[in-house]
This record gives structure tokens, sequence and C-alpha cells, in this order.
């Protein structure tokens, strides 16, 4: 391979890196809450919608700040729009009561319930700060209290 084309798939390579690394954030450059942070300051962590059977499903790998709970980076993604977040309350306290439109049903029915790497969460979306890399899944199902 010559020199000139070596560099250019090296110069190429750093590039879509930097993209990476810096821009997954899904944010628009209209001033969004989803602004582009310092990569050194942001957290990386994939957030799935999961519907249920008969509602879609959808995935986006984003960045938010340190310190951001499950509830904050909801909040976030609807102000990207990327979903629609309906909610009340904050801290432990927090309560999502739809996404997209879809609501939870009460009672026993179905309801929104989100995962943290795979596992049902102990606390409430407004208390649980995401780390690194973490897999936030928002399931609509109905709870089984175990």
């Amino acid at each position: 391979m010559n020199q000139k084309l070596f560099s250019y798939w090296l110069l190429s390579g750093v590039i879509i890196t930097h993209a990476i690394l810096s821009g997954c954030d899904r944010s628009s450059d209209s001033g969004s809450a989803m602004e582009h942070d310092d990569v050194a300051a942001t957290v990386s962590f994939l957030l799935t919608i999961d519907g249920g059977d008969d509602e879609k499903s959808a995935s986006w790998p984003l960045n938010c700040p340190p310190e951001t709970t499950v509830l904050g980076a909801m909040q976030r993604a609807q102000q990207a729009g990327l979903l629609k977040l309906t909610s009340s309350g904050n801290g432990e306290m927090a309560f999502v009561s739809a996404i997209d439109g879809v609501e939870n049903e009460g009672g026993n029915g179905k309801h929104w319930i989100f995962y943290i790497n795979g596992e049902i969460a102990k606390r409430g979306c407004g208390a649980v700060v995401i780390q690194p890399f973490d897999e936030i899944d928002w399931r609509f199902e109905v709870y089984a209290n175990e």
C-alpha cells in the first residue's frame, strides 16, 4: 500500500473514532438538552424502549453528563425528539406513566418497568444514576413481584 493511501485510511480512522466518541449523543445543533459534552465528562449508555408484543421497540446509544439519573436521561431523550415521556414526581418518587403514548394499564395490567444491565431496577428511575456503559431497558409488561 502506498504512503498516500495509508495516510488517507489512517486519517479516516481517526475521524471516525472521534465521531464515535464525541458525537453519539444524538444531539441536534439547535441547542437541545443533549448538547455535545466533553468526552471525559460524559456517561455513554444504551437506552432501549420495548413496548411489548404489539408495540414498537427502539434502541439508541446516548451520552449524558455524569450523575444523570435514568429519569434525567429519558427527559434528555425526549428533548432530543427520540421519544415522548409522561412522568411525575422526582427522586425516589419519580414515576413514568407513559412512553410514546403507551400508558400504564393500572392494577394488575402492564406497566413501564426499567431494567439496568438485564436486572430489574430496585430503586426509582429518578434515584438511579447511570454508570458508564449501562444498558437501560424500559419494558411494557406485567410486574411480577418476586
